[in-house]
């Protein structure tokens, strides 16, 4: 059996938009890819090498990063395992818990034994009815800047995560920091072939593309399509 294939939980590509407005200074035009099906995919692959009950992936928000740095937060974009529903938008300031530290630090923990740490945050088990035994976290970069945490709880076969676990984990959270990268390079390429480099509004490209959809859903709806043209 795939130990891998669980149901994974993610918010949709709307709702993933505000932790994805990154900007990256490496302008290599790599493949396009869909970011939900990409963090999906992070977790199921994260789930086959280090199989849990349950695990998320945690994304603080660039804005508020830099308005209010002291007072970020990680937000649960991706989780599996009971809870996940549950889970999905929720956030924890960065000033708590496991992921928390290691979000502030940059460094991978492993806890054996979640009640016996001081830096465990039960608020979620309390308020979910779920029982965090073990844990396994580390951070996911974008260059040098860590951006959020890939996080795994209680291992499957009901012993706690080792070093092991942690090593592969961590080349695999190098490996998914080099695809969200790519990914953030994908949608400004994606974005700069749809806008002029003068004004930075939406090109003829973008409108056409634009109209047509719409006049395609005011058709199919019977809904009514407004155009206003403004000469720059």
């Amino acid at each position: 059996m795939d130990t891998g294939a669980v149901a994974i939980e993610v918010l949709n590509t709307g709702e993933l938009e505000p932790f994805l407005e990154r900007y990256r200074h490496d302008t290599a035009v790599p493949e396009v890819m869909d970011a939900a099906a990409f963090i999906r995919e992070v977790l199921q692959r994260a789930n086959a090498f280090v199989p849990s009950e349950a695990g998320s992936v945690l994304l603080d928000s660039p804005f508020e990063r830099l308005r209010e740095p002291a007072s970020a937060a990680l937000y649960f974009v991706a989780a599996f395992g009971p809870s996940a529903r549950a889970l999905l938008g929720a956030s924890i300031p960065t000033a708590k818990g496991v992921v928390g530290h290691v979000y502030l630090t940059g460094e991978a923990l492993v806890v054996a034994d979640s009640e016996a740490d001081p830096r465990f945050y039960p608020r979620f088990d309390e308020t979910l009815a779920f029982s965090t035994q073990n844990l396994l976290a580390v951070p996911i970069r974008i260059e040098r800047a860590v951006c959020g945490v890939l996080e795994m709880v209680n291992r499957l076969d009901g012993g706690p995560f080792d070093e092991r676990d942690r090593a592969l984990l961590e080349i695999f959270a190098a490996y998914t920091s080099v695809s969200i990268q790519n990914l953030l390079d994908a949608r400004s390429a994606g974005m700069a072939a749809h806008s002029d480099d003068l004004t930075g509004l939406a090109n003829d490209r973008f409108f056409h593309r634009r109209l047509a959809a719409d006049l395609e859903s005011a058709d199919r709806t019977g809904g009514k399509l407004a155009l206003l043209f403004m000469d720059l």
